[in-house]
């Protein structure tokens, strides 16, 4: 059931990301298309082990912090801020 529901909300998040990329005039139409060899397996960012799933799972989730690659530090990502404690 874990599996159906992430592909679920993996697909409706997609979608909102990409619907407004793809509006167009009513008689043109718009593609996106991403290559990627091969095709992920699944979308469990726990058990990602392939490139290809990798690829997949770091264009849909985000983290709460990312590093700062010159100063290895944390940033805030989808954390507003954090305390940390004794």
């Amino acid at each position: 059931m874990f599996k159906k529901l992430s592909v679920v909300l993996a697909v409706l998040m997609i979608a909102s990301v990409l619907a407004p990329m793809m509006a167009t005039a009513q008689d043109e139409q718009a593609f996106l298309r991403y290559p990627i060899t091969p095709d992920p397996e699944h979308l469990n960012p726990f058990t990602a082990v392939t490139v290809a799933t990798g690829e997949i799972n770091r264009k849909i989730y985000e983290g709460l912090t990312v590093l700062n690659l010159n100063t290895g530090e944390p940033m805030p990502a989808l954390a507003e801020s954090w305390d940390i404690s004794d």
